[in-house]
């Protein structure tokens, strides 16, 4: 497990992840809610914040 967790690209998951976060921050903040839910559901379902969350909540992830 600890030798997954170590060839994981870190620093282009958190990269992406910031990514959609300020994507969905700008679109909420413009009044464009359908674009912020859209943002959000994939932020959920991306692979990277699987990558991120996983092992604090039994997540699996796709391939």
């Amino acid at each position: 497990m600890n030798n997954v967790w170590k060839v994981i690209p870190w620093a282009k998951v958190q990269r992406k992840v910031f990514k959609l976060q300020k994507r969905i921050f700008q679109a909420s903040k413009s009044g464009q809610d359908a674009k912020a839910r859209r943002w959000q559901r994939l932020l959920v379902k991306s692979y990277y914040a699987c990558e991120t969350f996983r092992s604090e909540i039994g997540m699996q992830c796709p391939k």
